[in-house]
């Protein structure tokens, strides 16, 4: 154990299973971040520095080990042609199914998320916000990921 360790030098060290400094922190609520930070979630949602602003300013004083900008899930569903809420003050919420029946997912094509045509809300609401991050962030941070678990994003395709 050493005394100030960077965020990714704690984690490294508890994944050699060695004590760290102190126990890593995550604050996984980045509405929470963006609140504390004076922003609505409709400030923040489509617009990546005020995101990552917001992200890292909250980092400052949170001292959490992870930095994570304001990602608002449904997003990547936009692309789809799926009904979205996008409340000013919340997290959007998927409001219609995008597979009705077992064989609607054959008839659905691939498309590549990654690719700001075909995603243009994904490209919007994640992938700028994270190259925004990780350009702007101090490197002994640790940049958050965010992975729905396969039964949530089931659950959101095909409604619970």
């Amino acid at each position: 154990m050493r005394d100030k360790m960077t965020s990714k030098d704690r984690l490294n060290a508890v994944i050699r299973g060695e004590l760290p400094d102190r126990v890593l922190v995550h604050d996984f609520s980045n509405l929470n971040s963006m609140v504390s930070m004076g922003y609505m979630m409709k400030d923040t949602r489509w617009d990546a520095k005020k995101s990552v602003k917001a992200a890292l300013d909250f980092n400052k004083i949170s001292k959490s080990d992870f930095v994570f900008p304001g990602l608002d899930i449904p997003a990547l569903f936009m692309d789809l042609g799926v009904e979205v809420s996008t409340p000013d003050d919340n997290y959007g919420s998927v409001k219609s199914r995008y597979l009705a029946t077992e064989e609607d997912v054959d008839s659905k094509s691939l498309y590549d998320p990654f690719d700001p045509k075909e995603c243009p809300n994904f490209t919007k609401g994640f992938v700028d916000k994270i190259v925004e991050l990780k350009r702007n962030m101090d490197p002994g941070l640790i940049a958050s990921g965010f992975s729905w678990g396969v039964f949530t994003m089931a659950g959101e395709l095909r409604g619970t």
